[in-house]
């Protein structure tokens, strides 16, 4: 076994990104991005986003949200 595998939801509102939202928060929210992650390991494991995003709005997003599983 390697590690434990951690994940995070970051929802884009408006220009603020919110890590973990509660309902009212996924009621009004632009977008969402879940981030399943193994520190141990270094390695992003799976990438699900929901609408249409930018490549760099992911990447912002991605490293938002990896850095909080850490």
């Amino acid at each position: 076994m390697y590690g434990l595998v951690t994940s995070v939801s970051v929802s884009c509102v408006g220009s603020n990104h919110v890590l973990d939202p509660i309902t009212e928060e996924e009621s009004c929210q632009d977008g969402s991005l879940l981030i399943t992650a193994m520190p141990s390991r270094n390695e992003v494991t799976q990438l699900t986003p929901t609408r249409e995003w930018s490549t760099p709005k992911i990447y912002k997003m991605t490293v938002a949200g990896y850095e909080s599983t850490l």
